[in-house]
């Protein structure tokens, strides 16, 4: 785009240029470039004339949403030590995220949510769990750990209110996902001829453990842009 002065003096646009790019050269000087070829580009693609971002894949927080693995509906029940609910089919070794989505009731100890990792044994004097291990205590005052990733110990988790036994018992406050990293093994762009919306398939060396899945290890994954193809 060029300056000129136009018939009545005043400055005026000249318009100059290449009406598409197809390609890049950086070894020849750019005055010397034929028609439609530019001279430089950094994370460029080139479709039909026109200069797109080449897309990549980065792994952001926002987007690791997880699996709840605390069923719905489920709750604290009696036990014989305060209301508790015991999680079973985790994998020793394996990573997870807990967080606390409510405060804990109180009552005469002060209210205290607590959760401890170790293998079910229903015979077990302590939290139905061989060998238990704390990973957490959030509080009442709202201290302690509202958030935890941990390591489990064992198959199963147990998560109580470790107040009075005589506290109503009541929907377990709390999520638990999965947070054992996955590697990105490659992508590749698919236009959706549906919509004609670009999108990306993201394989991945995550397992395939949920429920109704076959227990191998890989997945792929549809990232959908919203973005009209380019095509």
């Amino acid at each position: 785009m060029l300056i000129s002065t136009g018939f009545n003096k005043q400055p005026a646009l000249a318009r100059d240029g290449d009406s598409s790019f197809w390609r890049v050269d950086t070894r020849t000087p750019a005055h010397e470039l034929e028609p439609s070829v530019a001279a430089d580009g950094v994370n460029c693609r080139f479709e039909d004339g026109r200069v797109w971002p080449r897309l990549g894949v980065s792994q952001q927080p926002w987007g690791q949403l997880g699996t709840n693995l605390i069923p719905p509906g489920a709750k604290l029940e009696p036990s014989s030590n305060w209301p508790d609910y015991t999680l079973q089919g985790l994998v020793k070794g394996r990573r997870y995220t807990l967080t606390w989505t409510a405060l804990p009731q109180t009552g005469s100890n002060g209210g205290h949510l607590v959760a401890f990792s170790g293998n079910y044994d229903a015979g077990a004097p302590n939290w139905s769990l061989d060998n238990p291990v704390q990973v957490s205590q959030y509080n009442s005052d709202g201290t302690g750990q509202r958030v935890v990733t941990f390591t489990s110990t064992g198959n199963a988790l147990t998560l109580a209110n470790t107040d009075d036994e005589s506290l109503t018992t009541g929907p377990v406050a709390a999520t638990l996902t999965d947070a054992t990293p996955f590697n990105v093994c490659g992508y590749i762009e698919f236009d959706d001829p549906t919509t004609d919306f670009d999108n990306v398939i993201v394989l991945t060396d995550d397992w395939r453990d949920q429920s109704g899945e076959d227990g191998g290890r890989g997945r792929a994954w549809r990232v959908v842009s919203g973005n009209p193809s380019a095509r």
